[in-house]
This record gives structure tokens, sequence and C-alpha cells, in this order.
């Protein structure tokens, strides 16, 4: 078990989970075996499902997601939603541009300078997946995880700690609030 299980808050549950809702986000083709719909769940972002439905067979297979990783069932999932989202390097980098106001991906100039991101599309894909920026008619935000994990991350610059444990340490401070009825 990894350090990051230590830092768990515990209000999700696969319970939890199965009362949430699906918003369709993307139609994918396996040609002449399967098609299929992405679902990303709206009440965490981070949880998203994929729907195959078997040409051949006309049968449906789910596979679940936590972060763009496939897990085995809601409970696993349940697991690694109590863990706060914890940013790569990379991804990092690009989540420290991003604003709470949407702003077209082109417009943040800065992205200019970072001629050591790899990909920065696919840092921009990974965030969207951990639920830390949303996007909306071309234009990206940070969402309210995303905003705590900024902070996160800037702490984490200024007083040397690990970026997942800063990151962390927001968010389950955060989860605590709510869980004693305050709102954000």
């Amino acid at each position: 078990m990894s350090e990051e299980v230590k830092h768990t808050v515990g209000l999700i549950t696969a319970d939890t989970i199965r009362t949430w809702r699906m918003l369709e986000r993307a139609h994918y083709n396996g040609g002449k075996e399967w098609f299929g719909y992405g679902h990303q769940c709206i009440e965490e972002p981070r949880l998203y499902r994929i729907d195959r439905y078997k040409r051949a067979t006309k049968t449906v297979e789910s596979e679940w997601q936590v972060d763009g990783q496939k897990v085995a069932d809601l409970d696993e999932a349940a697991t690694l939603l109590n863990i706060a989202a914890s940013p790569d390097g990379e991804e990092c980098a690009v989540l420290l541009l991003v604003t709470p106001e949407f702003q077209r991906r082109g417009e943040i100039k800065e992205l200019d300078g970072y001629q050591s991101l790899s990909d920065p599309f696919k840092a921009f894909h990974y965030l969207d997946r951990k639920g830390l920026v949303e996007w909306k008619d071309g234009r990206v935000r940070l969402t309210r995880s995303g905003h705590l994990a900024k902070l996160g991350i800037e702490e984490s610059n200024a007083s040397g700690t690990p970026a997942w444990e800063a990151v962390s340490k927001r968010v389950n401070e955060e989860r605590a609030t709510l869980s004693q009825g305050d709102t954000p």
C-alpha cells in the first residue's frame, strides 16, 4: 500500500457511487466488433465508465476507471476516490497555469515557455480525467478540486513537502469540512 493511503478520509463508498449520475462524454468505435460510450460522473469527475456493446453477442461490458486507470469494481473505485487526485510533474506545471475562469488553451501563453513538457495536450487530458480541470466550448478552467490541488502545489513549492502530500492535505481538509455540514 502506498503512503497516499494514509491521507484518506473514507467518505465515499460503493453504495454512494451507485447513487451518482453519469454524463455521456464520448463515443467509441471498436470497428466490426463493438461500439461504445464513455460516461463521466457528475458528482465526482474522476470516475469514468465505458460501456462496450458487442455486436456479435449483443451484450454490454462496462469498464470503470478512476483517474483514467481501470478498476476491478466499485469498491476499488471508492477506495481510490477517497485518495486525493495527485498530478504528476508535468501535470503540476500545466495546472499552475490554469485559472478558475474559462480560457482557451491557446490563451495560456506561459505554455510556450514549457519546452520541457513532452505533451501538454496529454497533461490537459489527464488533468481532466482526474477531475482537476473542466472543459466547455473549447475553454478550460480549474474545478474546485483543481483549485485545491493548485493551492497544494504552490504550498509544496514553498515548503518543500511532496506535492501529493500537500494536495492530499488540502483536499482532505475540505472533505472534513463538508462532512460536518459546512459549505465550501
